[in-house]
This record gives C-alpha cells, structure tokens and sequence, in this order.
C-alpha cells in the first residue's frame, strides 16, 4: 500500500515545523465548524475565525519567532496573515477551496484529512472506545434474524475489530497512567492522580463495565460457537457471497466467500484469544494500584514533613526495643524529651487466678 497515492507528499510537514501548534489550533477551528455544518464552509467563516483567533493568541506570543518556517517575514496584518495560513492549507493538501456560481468560495475538507483530523482529536481528547454494548452488538449481529446475511457478519466483524482496538488502548492506557504516576512529586498530586484522574477515566467506567454488565465471557461461548457454525454452513456462505457480487461488494463469488470466512475465522480467533488481554488488562491494573501504594508511602516518608520524619524515626527504635535491644544505645538527652519502653500485654489465653474475697467479723 502506498499511502501518499491518496495523501500529498507535502502533507504532513507543517505539523514538524515552529509554528505546528498554531497550525494544529487552525486546523481544529476549520474542523469544528465542519461537524457543525452540512456539506461546506464558507471560506470567509474560516477567515473571521483565524482573525479571531490570531487577535487572540499572536504568533510570536505562541511561537517567540516572528517569521514564518519558510524563513520569510509573516505578514503584520491580521487578516492578511489569516490568508496566509488558509493557503498554506490549501498548498498542503488539507483544505480544498471550490467556487460557487456567485463567486463566493467554499472550503472542503478531503476524505483523507477529515480521517486524520478525528483521530488527532481524539488523541487530544484522550478518547476511549466505550465498551458499553459492544460485545452485545456483536452477539446480536450474529444470533439475530439476520445473522447470516453478509452485512450482520461484517458488521460484527467490525465492531470485534473496533472492541480488540480498544482493549489494547485501555491496556496501554494503564501503563501510561503507572508512568504518569510514578512521575507525581507530591502527596497531593499523587492522591489526585490515584483518586480522580486514574479513579474516573479507567476504574469508574471502562475498567468497571468490563468486568461487570460489559464482561466479555458473557457472550463469549455463544459469539464462538455461532461464528463456527456459520463457517460449517458453505451453502449460505456461497449464496451471501452471490449477494456481496450483486451488491458490487466483492469483484467475484470466489472473492467473496474468501471475505468471509476471513471475518468469521477473525471473529471466532479473537474471542478465543481475548481472555489473554484481559487478563493483561487485571495485571496492569494490580500493578498500577501496587505501585501507588508504594509512591505514596515513598513520598510520605520522604516528604520533608517533620512529623512524618519523628514517625519514621519511632517506628524504628520501637521495632528496637520491641526486641529487647536499642533502648541502651539511646542518648540520655533523647530520653528527656520521648521516653520509649517495652510494653506487655496479658494473652488472653493465659490463665487468671481468681481473687478470693477476704470478710473480716467483727464481735
């Protein structure tokens, strides 16, 4: 495959230059209004936005340069300059302009662009697939009324694709989050980090709802053994293969029997071999909770806090003394102020003598 036969080759270099953040902020704004629009921008909604938004963050407030990554001085006038980065757009492949009957220009957004641009965002965002009816989808996909139609099969074929991605992402996820951690300085910023960031994005929704309403061993025999029985069945496989062909879906019959079985035998592999990622997922997540508790204790004692310190220092002479030894090698001026001793305790399992009552009678 060679991707730069639908992408310029030009396309991806204004995002490795000085000004790739500005670059990316525009690009968000045209993006914006795209998923608010129906079919087209039009191109004088986009300058506005760029003046709005270059009046608001000034390129060398951004960037500290005031020249272009060309090496040639921007231009000074705001909406010059919003010109200047719509065609750079244009010249790079990400925007299209196309003319109107009244002479108005309209910007478009290609394919290509419209793909990577939703992915950028969601990594800005932080997006997670959401598990919740995913495995369920694919169970009705295939067990329902239409299970043996080529669309409910590639459907689920879709979505086992879509759920596998998402797993991976959530299992990456926690190690990010470990590494993120690991790198908090404070108790307070270690204690947020454990009980809001980690707690809200991972644990209270996709964590929890894959192991519980969500869990995947749920549905996981009866998604296996419908995809076999399908893969069994030729004399249907071949009919909806007829039906892809029609459709203009596959190019031949023999094409499409082999899509086919190439979904079912995916479908039917990954539902056998996920019970290996979850448990990958159970592991990280004991691992990241293990270490937490080990930063947090590591930073309290390390804290600088003197009370943390004076604990620290009389959990250790008492571990001393608790085994008859260090009380000697204390200094006398220590014991003016703390004084430590070895303190017993009756096992209640020991024997008890009853006290006798003594009565003295008096004549």
């Amino acid at each position: 495959m060679n991707i730069f036969e639908r992408i310029p080759d030009n396309f991806f270099s204004i995002l490795s230059t000085r000004l790739k953040h500005l670059h990316t902020d525009l690009l968000f704004l045209i993006y914006q209004q795209y998923k608010s629009s129906i079919y087209v921008i039009e191109r004088d909604v986009i300058i506005d936005y760029f003046v709005e938004y270059l009046e608001t963050h000034p390129v060398t407030t951004l960037e500290g340069d005031e020249e272009s990554d060309s090496g040639t001085p921007l231009p000074k006038e705001t909406r010059v300059l919003a010109f200047h980065f719509l065609n750079k757009f244009i010249e790079h492949g990400w925007i299209e302009l196309e003319q109107q009957p009244d002479w108005s220009y309209k910007v478009i957004i290609p394919d290509y662009a419209i793909r990577i641009l939703d992915t950028f965002e969601k990594i800005a965002l932080g997006y997670q697939m959401e598990f919740r009816g995913q495995v369920l989808s694919i169970f009705q996909n295939l067990t329902g009324s239409e299970g043996y139609r080529y669309i409910a099969i590639q459907q689920a074929f879709e979505t086992t694709d879509a759920l596998l991605n998402g797993l991976r992402e959530l299992n990456h996820n926690i190690k990010r989050y470990m590494e993120d951690m690991l790198a908090s300085t404070s108790i307070n910023e270690l204690l947020h980090h454990l009980f809001v960031v980690y707690k809200e994005r991972i644990l209270d929704t996709h964590f929890y709802r894959l192991k519980t309403s969500e869990h995947i061993s749920k549905y996981r025999t009866q998604i296996i053994r419908r995809a076999e029985d399908m893969l069994y069945n030729r004399m249907v496989i071949e009919e909806q293969a007829q039906l892809m062909v029609n459709d203009r879906m596959a190019k031949s019959t023999q094409e499409a029997v082999q899509t086919i079985d190439n979904w079912l035998e995916f479908i039917s592999s990954s539902f056998r071999n996920v019970s290996e990622l979850e448990n990958e997922i159970d592991s990280r997540n004991q691992k990241y909770v293990r270490a937490a508790e080990r930063r947090v204790s590591l930073l309290y004692n390390n804290s600088g806090n003197l009370a943390a310190q004076i604990g620290s220092i009389l959990r250790f002479l008492s571990s001393l003394i608790k085994n008859g030894k260090g009380k000697e090698e204390l200094s006398a001026d220590f014991s003016k102020y703390i004084q430590l001793f070895q303190q017993e305790r009756m096992d209640i399992k020991s024997p008890s003598v009853r006290r006798s009552i003594k009565v003295y009678m008096f004549g």
